[in-house]
């Protein structure tokens, strides 16, 4: 299996992460809240979960103001946060996520690495 690389911004993330969740919400919903809350607490603003209702009923703008991590992603070799990256899932195992996101700078380095390897075959 080939890895996929590709570059995301944190709005991309964002908003992959509404569309999923507005897919899902029922579902997930009814298996898990309905017999604690009713679905209009759930999406109002003293719903117990604040991410979801900013999610479900605000714009991007207003989950990233609020929400800021949202829109973030770590960095799998440095540990910073970053709101652009590259990116590729793998799996060397049963485990679902395994992958690895770089930030520009451990990135850029990657890519220099890649570059003496590629001088030493030569």
């Amino acid at each position: 299996m080939k890895l996929k690389w590709k570059i995301v911004t944190g709005d991309e993330k964002l908003k992959n992460a509404i569309k999923r969740l507005k897919e899902t919400f029922d579902k997930w919903f009814y298996e898990h809240w309905s017999h604690k809350i009713s679905r209009e607490e759930m999406l109002s603003p003293n719903s117990p979960l604040p991410h979801i209702y900013y999610k479900m009923c605000k714009t991007p703008e207003e989950v990233k103001e609020k929400f800021p991590y949202e829109a973030l992603e770590t960095c799998s070799s440095c540990g910073e946060t970053t709101d652009i990256w590259i990116e590729t899932e793998f799996s060397f195992c049963d485990e679902y996520g395994c992958g690895m996101k770089l930030c520009p700078d451990c990135a850029r380095e990657l890519g220099e690495k890649i570059k003496e390897l590629q001088s030493m075959i030569e």
